[in-house]
């Protein structure tokens, strides 16, 4: 084997090195940036109603399997939504969501622990075009 196919094969190794690299990179990068990020059960400290009642294990995690399922439309730069009736989910981390029902879409609100807040909006496909609350679901 020559030297000059020598060096490609080195060459198209490192190229292919690179690109997997930067992918895995970028997955985590996405993960940890992200503004919508799914909520685990285990980083859930309380899930509160819009009524205020502090919800069951189970019906905790009926809301977090809904609110993981429901589509990132993007961020929330325009107004400031109403949350008087919001479910309110309080993390481990001292992170809390707040998701109301608006419109058309969720309202969430995202106050990270420094006091960092993050509006955006999800989108409910099974109950597209119905104006029940967040909770409506979850019996």
């Amino acid at each position: 084997m020559s030297t000059a196919v020598n060096w490609t094969w080195h060459i198209v190794a490192a190229i292919v090195g690179v690109v997997f690299s930067l992918s895995i990179v970028y997955k985590k990068l996405e993960q940890r940036l992200s503004v919508h990020q799914p909520l685990k059960s285990g980083d859930v400290k309380v899930v509160v109603d819009e009524h205020g009642h502090v919800l069951s294990e189970d019906k905790a995690e009926q809301f977090l399997r809904h609110f993981n399922e429901w589509t990132f439309l993007g961020r929330n730069t325009k107004y400031v939504p109403d949350f008087s009736e919001a479910v309110k989910v309080e993390l481990v981390t001292g992170a809390k969501v707040y998701c109301a029902r608006g419109t058309k879409f969720i309202e969430v609100k995202r106050v990270n622990p420094k006091g960092r807040t993050v509006y955006y909006w999800l989108l409910d496909r099974r109950s597209e075009g119905s104006r029940s609350p967040v909770m409506g679901d979850v019996q």
